[in-house]
């Protein structure tokens, strides 16, 4: 399980975690070399969940290793210069560091897929497809699987375990597989409706909802679930020993656990331990604090001493997100994207690689078109799609002309290769745009994902068009078909410079607007079985505060300011209300302060400088939490 002394191979250097080896680091580092790499950006803004906040490197067998959730890539570098080597790219992010046994690369995608590559080449050994379906939907702002890859690999003993899914109703996948081959030893799909406890004095239905590095720990496999504490399952069946879901008075767990050394050396099974750093969260106005010791996250050990990431390293700048130690070096990567190799003096000048981005540039006739487009769409902001590929120009000028995130879509290699790299150099993926390498007619879209959909290859995507405009945003959303012979039922048809256009005009039949406080909706539309259509972190306005309006599309939310002072002596009032924020309920993109200016003049500016209710609540429900008995 644990693994060969010079190398650091998996998260945390093995199989439980512990961050341990027994290599040592000369008296006296040297920068051996650096490399800039662009900085990424967690999936959530809660600490609970930030197992991507940084690049997470593993070295082996003489490589480095980083997975990208910017890029959607593994990138190998030779460990001792830092020249790059070779990338694997996917079609989602890569949120967790790789984990290596032999010549074998493991790792996960937020596409719904595994992957195995050779570590010499960055060949494709094997790809394992973890999902019952391609459908997809706006996870954290990209567009990725209903079932991501939030559960980190670990390899033990010629076997690779991993978990998919984050929404247990929507089904959770927990898997071993062979290193060698690529089969399924065995897959637990029975965790996501599990009957329990659950918050304030209730049960329901609930379930695992994997978010962290799993642990090996002897026979037993050990998988973080966000908010709950880690569930316990049998490493060689799959079947689940041990988990409870988050019960009323609770503290709050996280993504973080290892296995604690010092347990490991008498006991069969080492004992968990935890960060209440990370284990902890803002409730209100007051933080709540979980299991575990202040900052053990943050140090690792190596020949017996310990490394702590806070302490002053010369030589890096800004804060360091991890360490590692390998060949006699100690790796370091920060939050700003950096990666430092620092060795003993060998007489040799540091070498930097540096980061530069190159200038976009798109042909005169594609920034034409793309400006007629945005022209004729709701506004520059939002998401558009292009199906199918040319040269990519088209993409390019969107991206040159708006504020759009741009989603390309095309199944040959060599194109979504190029475009990749052009968008990359221009430091726009993972941020603006992403390229995915798939059929642009069965691609799987969400419905209302899009502002804007067009193609540059009108004939390979005009027998499909029924379906994909299901994809176009309600009130305005737009789709170039670049063939007149495209008529889907319920959509406007209309002509821009002899280019024929297709407009989803209004409000989706059956739907209906909410006005807030309560009030009755007649809309026809919301019926179970339901499913996720986006899910993100950025809106958490709902805590006690007045319920939201929804408006052509338009969430209006009113967080509560849980900064502000409290009212002294007065406790039938609360903290005051900010100022209202306006969302798009069909992606959850927060609409910038400059759109939507007509509805934002017309809301009342209420609640900043009064005191406001204490909980907002139905006008029927008499007293402040609990609803009247039935």
């Amino acid at each position: 399980m644990i693994a060969v002394a010079d190398d650091w191979p998996m998260w945390r250097k093995n199989a439980g975690r512990t961050a341990v080896t027994s290599e040592t680091l000369p008296e006296k580092l040297t920068l051996r070399w650096r490399r800039e790499l662009p900085r990424t950006t967690p999936a959530y803004r809660n600490t609970r969940l930030q197992f991507d906040a940084g690049y997470e490197p593993v070295v082996a067998k003489g490589l480095l290793l980083i997975g990208s959730s910017l890029h959607d890539s593994v990138t190998a570098f030779n460990a001792a210069t830092g020249r790059q080597l070779w990338v694997y790219q996917t079609d989602g992010p890569v949120r967790f560091a790789p984990a290596v046994m032999g010549d074998s690369v493991c790792f996960g995608s937020d596409d719904g897929y595994f992957y195995c590559v050779n570590l010499k080449t960055g060949q494709l050994r094997w790809r394992h497809k973890v999902v019952p379906s391609e459908r997809r939907l706006l996870g954290n702002r990209r567009l990725i699987s209903v079932w991501p890859v939030r559960g980190g690999p670990v390899v033990a003993d010629g076997k690779v375990y991993f978990a998919a899914g984050v929404w247990p109703f929507e089904g959770v996948f927990i898997c071993a597989l062979d290193i060698d081959t690529g089969g399924l030893i065995w897959r637990n799909e029975r965790l996501g409706y599990l009957f329990g406890q659950q918050p304030h004095e209730t049960k329901a239905l609930g379930g695992l909802a994997p978010q962290g590095y799993l642990i090996v720990d002897d026979n037993e496999l050990i998988v973080p679930c966000s908010t709950a504490y880690p569930a316990r399952l049998n490493r060689e069946t799959g079947k689940l020993i041990e988990f409870e879901l988050p019960a009323p008075g609770r503290l709050p767990g996280g993504w973080y656990a290892t296995l604690d050394e010092e347990t490991l050396r008498g006991l069969r099974r080492g004992k968990l331990t935890f960060d209440n750093v990370i284990n902890s969260e803002l409730h209100e106005d007051k933080v709540r604090q979980g299991k575990g010791s202040p900052g053990v996250s943050r140090i690792i050990r190596a020949g017996g001493q310990p490394l702590k990431f806070d302490d002053r390293l010369e030589g890096v700048d800004g804060t360091i997100h991890s360490m590692i130690v390998a060949n006699g070096c100690l790796y370091v990567s920060t939050r700003a994207g950096d990666i430092l190799c620092f060795g003993s003096r060998n007489g040799q000048k540091a070498k930097h690689w540096e980061q530069k981005n190159t200038k976009l540039s798109a042909a005169p006739k594609s920034m034409t078109l793309a400006k007629s487009l945005i022209s004729a769409s709701t506004g520059p902001h939002g998401y558009a799609v292009v199906l199918g590929l040319g040269d990519g120009s088209l993409t390019k000028a969107l991206l040159l002309q708006s504020r759009y995130h741009v989603i390309a879509i095309d199944d040959d290699p060599a194109r979504v290769r190029k475009l990749r790299s052009e968008l990359q150099g221009a430091g726009l993926y993972g941020t603006r745009c992403s390229v995915l390498q798939k059929s642009p007619v069965d691609c799987s879209l969400p419905p209302y994902l899009a502002t804007l959909i067009t193609t540059e290859t009108p004939d390979r995507v005009k027998g499909a068009w029924n379906e994909i405009a299901q994809a176009l945003r309600p009130f305005g959303g737009i789709a170039a078909p670049g063939t007149m012979a495209v008529k889907p039922a319920g959509f406007e048809q209309s002509e821009l410079s002899g280019l024929p256009l297709i407009r989803r005009v209004g409000a989706l039949p059956g739907s209906a607007q909410y006005e807030g406080n309560y009030a009755r909706c007649e809309d026809t539309l919301v019926r179970f079985p339901l499913g996720v259509l986006w899910f993100d972190d950025t809106l958490s306005h709902f805590k006690r505060s007045p319920q939201p309006e929804f408006v052509d599309g338009i969430m209006v939310s009113r967080p509560k300011d849980w900064q502000a002072e409290r009212v002294q002596g007065n406790w039938s009032i609360d903290y005051p209300l900010r100022r209202p924020v306006l969302s798009d309920i069909y992606t959850g993109r927060v609409l910038l302060p400059t759109e939507q200016s007509s509805l934002r003049n017309k809301l009342p500016d209420i609640g900043r400088d009064e005191p406001q209710q204490s909980y907002y609540h139905a006008p029927h429900q008499k007293t402040m939490l609990n609803p009247p008995p039935r």
